[in-house]
Formats: structure tokens, sequence, C-alpha cells
């Protein structure tokens, strides 16, 4: 049985928590979230809350496949794969807020 990959980021929205639903070897369902910068492998990228409840709640068939040092042009660049929860492989430090308003007094 072929199974078709999905871009889900396209056809759900980035409200999922990952960007590609694939299947590996043995035919298993992963979510898997692609994080691109330009430069080296020690360049900051950035993890919204969703995208990382969802890596801890669906840790079994999550996948992190890092992409660094990206070039636009020839559409290359350099790949590591976390797989589960990513949390014991790299450091999180919380960089924004989201306002929810409240009623004025």
């Amino acid at each position: 049985i072929k199974k078709n990959v999905e871009h889900i980021s396209q056809t759900i929205g980035d409200s999922a928590g990952y960007d590609i639903k694939s299947y590996d070897e043995n035919g298993d369902e992963i979510h898997i979230e692609v994080k691109t910068t330009k430069n080296d492998i020690n360049t900051p990228f950035y993890l919204t809350q969703n995208e990382l409840f969802h890596c801890r709640d669906n840790s079994d068939i999550y996948r992190l496949y890092r992409i660094y040092n990206f070039n636009e042009k020839t559409n290359e660049g350099d790949m590591y794969i976390i797989e589960g929860d990513i949390t014991s492989e790299i450091d999180l430090e919380p960089c924004t807020y989201i306002s929810k308003g409240r009623k004025l007094r």
C-alpha cells in the first residue's frame, strides 16, 4: 500500500504543530518539522509553543529536520535529524509573548 506524503502546513496550516506527514521505512506515520537557516549549525531558529507541545505529545512519531548552511541559489544545505522529544537534544529559551487582551476598566 502506497501512502502519500502530505504538506500539512499547506493543507491544514501552522496550527497542526508540524510541517509534513510522512511514513518511515515500515510504513508507520511520522510527523516532520523542518527548520532552515542560511548560517551555520549553531544559528538559532524559532520554534512555536504549538510545535513544542506537538513534539512532546507525539514524541514517538516526531522528527525535527534541521537544515543549516542553506543556499537559496542552489537549494542545498547541510542537515541533521532529531527523533522524538527534542528538548533533551537542544537548548530552548523563551523569547515571545502573546497578548490576549483584557477589558478596560
